[in-house]
């Protein structure tokens, strides 16, 4: 396949995501009735509200198309009813009033444009001069405000004398300033009074409203039902402390820390208003749902890079009241096989730091080397601003053959990484990163064989262009400064190409070469990666529940491993593209690449099949 064909593969997938909302767009754009005047929010109520409007885009939008056939009418009926024709133009006028009140346009003129066959051609709308509010009385009773507190409150309600009054934004800014009041210390404000006198001769609205804001409430103890955890265990999870200001907020907050928890199926925390002391104290009850003390799960997994393998897991989610948890997991495979032992145990004052002892061991066999593994490690886990620090010390020992040649090391690992996510909780995320940064440290004077710092950074970018369509970059840096490079593991040393890498090359297939041309893996690393994915919904419609879960990406990698980022550094860079398919499930995303390897000699497409997250 040439670097031509490849663009015209390219232009086929626009054209494939691009051409049904193209030709849909077209369709039907003879019979619709244009509306001019208005835009945005305006003319879409008018157009959902408008019965003439409905029937007539019958061919063009979903929506009004179901609109439409629950009106029992389409344009073409209409033209062969022009009684019917005649009472929909009537009544257009008092739609789009109707549609446009809400938005304070209280006194519009209509005009139906007729073609020259006496068909209605457009609506000629002018929304006219929109009321504004005159006269503003806003009061807080019952209860102790600072004048700061109902600044602010006055500025989540939204509405100033001389503002064009909206009714939409009138009732979101009620509910703000109750919602407001509920989350701040007073649980039982309620608004009492709510009048609008609107004049729409004058174009004036004049507003009174008046809420009941009641007692301040502070938060009392927190007591805990249905936790397998003694209480002092469990208050742990509260950082509500008594006297603290009553806020939803905070209840909220402890609700997710309970089931965010690996303890916990669910968790529910209930403020006892009826329980309130006379200084109103407000105590909450937690009920929490414990987890399985025990899981066992067996699987399988596969991929065109890592093989087929088996899997099996077994773990103690707390084995005693300090809520110490084990967990084994047993991997073995045709190509890759890996056995890990974990016991944790988590801080005594923070949930959000745990220490683990941990075993592990692998087996593993590439086209480009062979590795044997054995690490014994201590682990710190702990959240920092948003960001997840794991700092470890790690006894690594591995056998390797590499290039042909076989070595074997021994080191002594300290470790530190941090990493944040932002993925949006969707079944196709929209948008979303994440960013993970991380090092290696080891000295030929502290039980290692060489001494090695190695820097590490990953990151990935997820953007949504339109309703369909996302764009998704990824890249990842390395570097390595080590002493003896025969004595740095396999494991550690960076090799480019496979699935998660540079699709249209083989796994670990990238890299320096010895004498006698065969990869033996580099200090450094530099790989980036560039998607576009559509959903496929027009061509689907009818034959999947969820249309967009299918869907068709383009891409192109770019990257290899070096030995050093010398001036040749351009030069040996590698370069795949190709196109793919995309299945969105409960697992993650299953895609399956053809990939064409654009700067290699003896160039054959290849096929990748990989499932997991998009971040």
């Amino acid at each position: 396949m040439s670097v031509r064909r490849l663009a015209l593969a390219g232009l086929v997938l626009a054209l494939a995501c691009g051409g049904p909302s193209a030709a849909a767009g077209a369709e039907g754009a003879e019979d619709r009735i244009r509306v001019e005047g208005v835009e945005g929010a305006l003319l879409a109520n008018v157009q959902a509200h408008v019965r003439l409007l409905a029937a007539s885009h019958s061919a063009s939008s979903a929506r009004l198309r179901r609109d439409a056939l629950a009106d029992g009418v389409a344009l073409a009926r209409l033209r062969r009813d022009p009684a019917r024709l005649r009472r929909l133009v009537r009544a257009a006028p008092g739609q789009v009033a109707a549609a446009l009140a809400p938005f304070g346009y209280d006194r519009p003129t209509v005009q139906v444009v007729a073609g020259e066959d006496g068909r209605p051609e457009a609506l000629v709308i002018d929304a006219g001069p929109p009321t504004r509010i005159t006269e503003l009385e806003v009061r807080f009773t019952g209860g102790e405000l600072s004048p700061e507190k109902e600044q602010r409150l006055l500025a989540l309600l939204g509405l100033k004398v001389g503002r064009r009054f909206d009714h939409t934004a009138y009732e979101e800014g009620k509910l703000a300033v109750l919602s407001a009041l509920h989350d701040r210390g007073w649980p039982l404000a309620s608004l009492v009074e709510h009048r609008v006198l609107v004049d729409r001769q004058l174009g004036t609205a004049e507003v009174s409203l008046r809420w009941d804001v009641g007692p301040t409430h502070v938060f009392g103890e927190v007591r805990f039902q249905g936790a397998q955890f003694p209480d002092a265990f469990m208050q742990r999870y509260v950082r509500i402390r008594p006297g603290d200001p009553y806020s939803r907020q905070a209840i909220l907050r402890l609700t997710r820390r309970l089931t965010d928890s690996p303890y916990f199926r669910s968790a529910e925390v209930t403020p006892r208003l009826d329980q309130a002391s006379i200084d109103h104290r407000v105590p909450l009850l937690a009920r929490v749902v414990p987890m399985p003390p025990r899981q066992l799960e067996f699987g399988a997994s596969g991929g065109s890079d890592s093989g087929f393998s088996l899997e099996g897991l077994y773990e103690r989610r707390w084995l005693n009241p300090r809520g110490h948890s084990f967990r084994a997991q047993l991997s073995p495979g045709t190509e890759r096989s890996r056995t890990e032992v974990t016991y944790s145990i988590p801080d005594r004052r923070r949930l959000d730091r745990l220490v683990s002892f941990g075993l592990d061991a692998l087996d593993e066999t590439t086209k480009t080397n062979d590795k044997r593994n054995a690490a014994f490690s201590i682990v710190h886990q702990r959240l920092w601003r948003k960001w997840r620090h794991t700092g470890s010390l790690r006894f690594l020992a591995e056998d390797f053959v590499v290039g042909g040649e076989a070595g074997e090391s021994e080191l002594l690992l300290l470790q530190g990484s941090l990493r944040r996510s932002r993925p949006k909780r969707e079944a196709i995320p929209r948008s979303g990163w994440s960013l993970t940064g991380g090092f290696k440290l080891a000295s030929d004077s502290l039980a290692s064989d060489t001494s090695v710092l190695q820097l590490d950074l990953r990151g990935r970018r997820l953007l949504g262009l339109g309703e369909k369509t996302r764009l998704i970059g990824r890249v990842r840096l390395g570097w390595t400064e080590v002493d003896d490079f025969d004595h740095l593991p396999a494991s550690l040393r960076y090799y480019a190409g496979g699935d998660r890498s540079l699709r249209g090359f083989a796994f670990e297939s990238l890299g320096p070469r010895n004498q006698a041309g065969e990869v033996i893996g580099g200090r450094h690393l530099a790989v980036a990666g560039l998607e576009i994915e559509r959903g496929l919904s027009k061509v689907f419609r009818r034959t999947l529940p969820a249309p967009d879960l299918l869907r068709l990406a383009a891409f192109v990698d770019a990257g290899n491993a070096y030995d050093d980022f010398g001036s040749d550094f351009g030069d040996e860079i590698e370069v795949g593209a190709g196109l793919g398919v995309r299945l969105a499930t409960p697992i993650g995303m299953v895609r399956l690449d053809l990939a064409y390897p654009l700067t290699a000699d003896d160039a054959k497409p290849r096929l990748h099949f990989t499932v997991g997250p998009d971040l």
